[in-house]
């Protein structure tokens, strides 16, 4: 199903660890994770299902029910569910925790109310402690990087919920999502090492994850590689 060669390219470049393909038959594809198993090699971890959009690629706005395609990288885990035990950042969450989907100065953010003082007055979107299960596990992925509105927010790899599809997010069974959180990198963990420099969030963001989602054949790739070969960002408010 995948270009072996393509694969062992990736791998081959000292900061790709762990690799998620997926494969596309909207509303639903399948995935396979890849790990390194040795120097410019690499096996299959496990394969499983994951959701789309309802209205599958081609993310545009705000409201399309769509998956973006593109390549993104990763801002943060989150979890209604204590940290499992990820080299991400982890954003514990509580009723304060908002997903901003309004036209407002913290649109495409994750916030904590408690913080924002009277400007949480303007803060609308989704409540992410009321997303059970879906928000047990998940990442929030670097879309639409210049938050600019209506294009759209809030796209995140997280766990499936009750529906079929997702309203744009990818998302799998939530032991997967658990397993990919603990596993990504963990052959490696005692190399990475942040960056220096005076972002205080680049010593915490030690990871760059990465989602690929190509024309044609919708086909994605996720990536964790090593934070030394790329300058991660952070705009998660937490």
């Amino acid at each position: 199903m995948w270009d072996i060669a393509c694969i062992e390219g990736l791998f081959r470049d000292g900061g790709v660890s762990s690799l998620v393909l997926l494969n596309s038959a909207e509303p639903s594809c399948t995935a396979e994770y890849y790990v390194r198993a040795a120097a410019g090699s690499f096996r299959v971890d496990c394969r499983f299902d994951v959701l789309i959009g309802k209205n599958g690629f081609g993310k545009k706005r705000e409201g399309d029910l769509k998956t973006p395609l593109g390549e993104f990288r990763a801002l943060t885990a989150f979890g209604i569910k204590p940290d499992p035990g990820t080299m991400l950042p982890y954003i514990d969450v509580n009723e304060n925790i908002v997903a901003c989907d309004s036209n407002c100065r913290y649109y495409n953010r994750i916030v904590n109310l408690a913080e924002l003082g009277d400007s949480a007055e303007a803060v609308s979107g989704e409540n992410m402690a009321e997303l059970i299960p879906e928000y047990n596990y998940g990442i929030a992925l670097d879309y639409n990087p210049e938050c600019v509105y209506p294009l759209g927010s809030a796209i995140f790899f997280h766990c499936k919920g009750l529906k079929s599809w997702t309203g744009g997010c990818i998302a799998a069974d939530e032991d997967i999502v658990r397993h990919i959180l603990q596993t990504c990198d963990h052959t490696q963990r005692g190399r990475f090492t942040a960056t220096g420099g005076a972002d205080q969030h680049q010593k915490f963001l030690i990871l760059d994850f990465k989602v690929k989602i190509g024309n044609g054949s919708h086909t994605a790739r996720i990536l964790f590689v090593n934070m030394t070969k790329r300058k991660a960002c952070h705009k998660t408010s937490s």
